[in-house]
């Protein structure tokens, strides 16, 4: 499953690139996971990088669609240092 997990990640990780966001697995074990969301900034607009509340809808989706055994997935946001 882990592999699964990866893969999952990749493709969403695929799609936050544009803006420098990323996730990144903390913990997968069971019926559970634990992903970071870091939020990038977008080279030509600031205020294009993807916001964490979408960056969560996707990961959800994306994991329960893909991974119906997973039924908790806890997002920790984590925003860009000044």
């Amino acid at each position: 499953m882990q592999e699964e997990i990866n893969e999952v990640i990749g493709k969403i990780n695929t799609l936050l690139a544009g803006d420098g966001s990323r996730l990144t697995l903390i913990r997968a074990g069971g019926n559970s996971i634990s992903v970071r969301f870091s939020l990038g900034k977008a080279s030509d607009c600031e205020s294009c990088a993807i916001d964490p509340e979408t960056a969560e809808m996707l990961v959800r989706e994306a994991i329960q669609t893909n991974l119906p055994a997973i039924t908790q997935i806890e997002i920790i946001s984590e925003r860009p240092k000044e």
